[in-house]
């Protein structure tokens, strides 16, 4: 019984000791945070799917995740007259990889048409009312991934009339865990406008905007 216990003992140590690596480990990593300022100088849509690629001069952020309502409000940018005025951005990435944008759209009720505001009360928007005016406003929050831009790709896309800019808050590992590396974008130029991430298609607003109306 005596040798039982300690071997007994002895492995419940070992294992103690082995867990105590490990959180010796985790504390070990440190994580750090930053800003920088990013310009974005167009937008592409996969007209059949779920993809948004915001186009920046630094990287590509290209977002799959919880898109479709934000898709649906940018193939009616030209019926309810969005500007890039309408959009406050708020976007950070985490892990040096993983990209979130919350996307907070407004608008203020200065001539609407019927047709506009029932897109907005059929699309979920909130309705605040003011002593001075009334607003429409809905909040978007997409994620996806980044990407290291290419300049040939970005001399080819079709730009936005005003450059966008937008503050990026990052959030990444120093040190400890493996750290994920930022890998050159997939997008590549087919044609003139047109980009392509693998098989999937991307295009450009004003285009997916000619071809549903």
């Amino acid at each position: 019984m005596k040798k039982i216990f300690i071997t007994v003992l002895l492995i419940g140590l070992a294992i103690f000791l082995s867990m105590g690596c490990v959180t010796k480990q985790v504390l070990k990593t440190q994580y750090d945070h930053n800003s920088y300022n990013e310009q974005i100088i167009s937008f592409y849509l996969n007209p059949k799917g779920d993809e948004v690629a915001f186009i920046g001069k630094k990287y590509h952020y290209i977002f799959n995740k919880d898109t479709n309502e934000f898709i649906d409000l940018l193939k009616n940018r030209d019926a309810l007259k969005l500007e890039q005025s309408n959009l406050k951005i708020n976007t950070r990435v985490e892990d040096n990889t993983l990209v979130h944008s919350d996307i907070a759209v407004k608008f203020i009720d200065r001539g609407l048409t019927q047709k506009q505001k029932l897109w907005f009360q059929t699309h979920n928007f909130m309705q605040i009312r003011g002593r001075r005016e009334t607003s429409y406003v809905k909040d978007y929050h997409i994620s996806g991934n980044r990407y290291l831009s290419n300049p040939k790709v970005n001399t080819k896309v079709e730009r936005l009339k005003h450059t966008l800019e937008v503050k990026i808050y990052e959030s990444y590992k120093k040190s400890g865990d493996t750290i994920r590396k930022i890998v050159m974008t997939p997008l590549a130029v087919a044609g003139d406008t047109v980009l392509i991430a693998g098989a999937v298609v991307l295009v450009p607003i004003y285009m997916l905007i000619n071809a549903i109306n």
